[in-house]
């Protein structure tokens, strides 16, 4: 059995006590930890875990379970300004033919800066991770906020579904701010192909911005930036195109703005913006990175 007693260093929790308990077992192919538990003032990790470290076929069997009751260490921790209801995680891993990560995840309400969700539920699963790696993510929210130009919903939808070649995601936003998004990310390739993409948000009942994907588009990260055929129509008035390459090498995109109204910000931003149409074209070739 070890223990381990702590404390947590930023200055607003100093001296705030972390402990950790457990009974490990190692062998030479395999670790085990029982009766595991890690505890922070308001947060605790509880449950026990098997690793097998043989060769070709590793494997995990245990569960764990996290339990938020007070977010004001893990914000001091992580530097980013959380609060909200207690949350609960479950984390599953299981052995037979082959070896499966599940997760489930449950929040009352979360709050970070400039963004506020209610009502999170969720489950996933990973299946071979240690060789094909197929994952299967949904979670459901209830209604939620971002300040910046008061976006908010009633309630969501989040999937995804894939393996490493291809991973399909798929969301959907419904209230006053609305979201329907469909793509598919190749993590082997660096891309983003996107099948459908509509932001609409009503700012009143009579003013309303948003952005419609108008055919599929392809972006890849892999050796530069590709923006293959990108257009988009804007609301209340506007459009947007991109096309070409940016990278070390070789480089030509073409990217236009055509009677794009400011009032398009405001969906974005408190402040007022001024009326007007916004046009441009920018035209860029370069060879190995000297501009023409």
């Amino acid at each position: 059995t070890s223990r381990v007693d702590g404390s947590v260093l930023p200055a607003r929790h100093r001296g705030k006590v972390l402990q950790l308990t457990t009974d490990w077992q190692l062998a030479s192919e395999s670790l085990a930890l029982e009766n595991t538990e890690l505890t922070l003032p308001g947060v605790s990790l509880k449950g026990a875990m098997e690793a097998g470290m043989t060769t070709p076929s590793p494997h995990l069997n245990g569960a764990f379970s996290l339990n938020v009751r007070d977010w004001s260490v893990l914000s001091a921790l992580t530097g980013i300004p959380l609060s909200g209801d207690p949350a609960l995680i479950h984390l599953r891993a299981t052995h037979s033919q082959v070896q499966r990560i599940e997760a489930d995840w449950t929040f009352g309400r979360i709050a970070g800066e400039g963004i506020t969700l209610r009502s999170l539920r969720g489950n996933a699963s990973l299946d071979d991770p240690f060789g094909q790696l197929r994952l299967t993510a949904r979670t459901e929210l209830g209604s939620g906020t971002l300040s910046s130009g008061g976006l908010g919903w009633r309630n969501g939808q989040f999937s995804i579904t894939g393996d490493y070649t291809a991973l399909c995601a798929d969301a959907n936003l419904n209230g006053r701010t609305s979201l329907k998004l469909k793509a598919t990310i190749r993590p082997a390739e660096k891309s983003l192909e996107l099948s459908q993409l509509n932001l609409l948000h009503k700012k009143n009942r009579s003013s309303n911005a948003g952005i419609t994907l108008l055919h599929p588009a392809r972006i890849s990260f892999k050796n530069g930036l590709f923006l293959d055929d990108i257009s988009l129509d804007v609301r209340p008035a506007g459009k947007i195109t991109a096309d070409g390459h940016l990278g070390t090498g070789n480089s030509s995109l073409k990217a236009s703005i055509e009677n794009l109204s400011l009032k398009i910000l405001e969906t974005f931003s408190s402040s007022s913006m001024p009326e007007g149409m916004l046009n441009g074209i920018l035209t860029l070739n370069s060879r190995s990175g000297h501009p023409q």
